[in-house]
């Protein structure tokens, strides 16, 4: 296993913890499931969402770059319209 892959896997993967579960369910607080598994990347024309392929559903988005300067976790998501975009641009 590569220095890189094992970074990743010790950093970015997700656990579930009892403070991880919205009030007293099994749902975890971040909405991962081990079953949220997509095979390939979709495009949705209506929204304009891109979900991009997943085959580790418990591993959060990160990128290599900065994970290899900072070593540590991340969740990067791509903002490009929409309401996040509007609260972050104000």
């Amino acid at each position: 296993m590569d220095d890189f892959h094992m970074l990743a896997e010790q950093c970015q993967q997700h656990a579930h913890r009892k403070t991880y579960y919205k009030y007293d369910s099994k749902e975890c607080h971040y909405g991962l499931c081990e079953l949220n598994v997509l095979l390939e990347s979709i495009f949705d024309p209506a929204t304009g969402f891109i979900n991009f392929q997943k085959l580790d559903s418990m591993v959060n988005n990160f990128n290599k770059i900065i994970l290899a300067a900072l070593q540590c976790n991340m969740d990067i998501s791509f903002i490009g319209s929409g309401f996040d975009a509007n609260a972050i641009l104000f």
